[in-house]
């Protein structure tokens, strides 16, 4: 299980380099904040180490899903698709100052799983 649990890590570290250094789209954020929660929850189901657990209450939240589905429906109808795009720009360019965060906070995590 140990060497399932570094995979994950090293994993979703791979992924956060792919958005900071590609182009996103809100999709690929979405998809990002789903699996960061996901490993928020299967890490916190299998690590005992305070220091861990500590560190998993101190992730940022990318993006609220369900907020920015809603929004994103309500700006197109109201502001057209020039207003829409411009949104979801602004949307993801402040996801991506997040994103090295989260990512910061499982590398941190990962050392203190090797040193267990």
């Amino acid at each position: 299980m140990q060497h399932n649990f570094s995979r994950r890590l090293r994993d979703i570290q791979n992924e956060a380099d792919k958005l900071i250094h590609g182009s996103p789209s809100l999709v690929d954020i979405n998809n990002f904040q789903k699996y960061t929660d996901e490993m928020i929850r299967y890490i916190g189901e299998r690590s005992t180490n305070p220091e861990i657990l500590e560190r998993l209450q101190t992730i940022p939240r990318i993006i609220d899903l369900k907020t920015s589905t809603q929004k994103g429906v309500l700006k197109t109808l109201l502001t057209g698709a020039f207003g829409f795009l411009f949104s979801e720009s602004k949307e993801i360019s402040r996801a991506l100052e997040i994103v090295p965060q989260v990512k910061a906070t499982f590398s941190s995590i990962e050392f203190l799983n090797s040193v267990d």
